[in-house]
């Protein structure tokens, strides 16, 4: 299933078969963006998975640092509660891979982070996924 946001600033792709859902965040994210991406992963995303263990993986190269840490971190301990058991982030910015370590922090979810596709893809298979 493919999820394109309305406004271009986000693309979910999920495997459910595998419980594995793609993000691919973009550019710099306002309130209303991350809120629009909240109720896509809830209502359309979610419900797909929570019957079963899941991971996420973003692809946050084309993202921009942004103000949305505790509308994330909500969303990160929704998807714990509805069976999320981990994560990977795919970064090329040290700037962004700070911001988004430190979103995560709290959280029971600690991202794996890679730097490209490949490296994401055999830590699913690692994992089972």
């Amino acid at each position: 299933m493919k999820i394109v946001d309305s406004k271009e600033m986000y693309v979910l792709n999920v495997d459910v078969p595998r419980g594995v859902v793609y993000q691919k965040p973009r550019g710099f994210w306002k309130e209303e963006d991350a809120l629009r991406f909240v109720e896509d992963m809830k209502t359309k995303v979610i419900p797909l998975l929570e019957k079963k263990k899941w991971v996420v993986i973003s692809d946050v190269r084309e993202y921009k640092v942004s103000s949305i840490t505790e509308i994330l971190n909500e969303l990160i301990a929704y998807s714990h509660q509805k069976g999320q058991v981990g994560g990977g982030i795919i970064v090329e910015s040290a700037l962004v891979k700070m911001q988004l370590t430190r979103s995560t922090k709290s959280s029971e979810i600690a991202p794996v982070v890679f730097t490209s596709e490949e490296e994401a893809e055999a830590w699913l298979k690692e994992q089972g996924y």
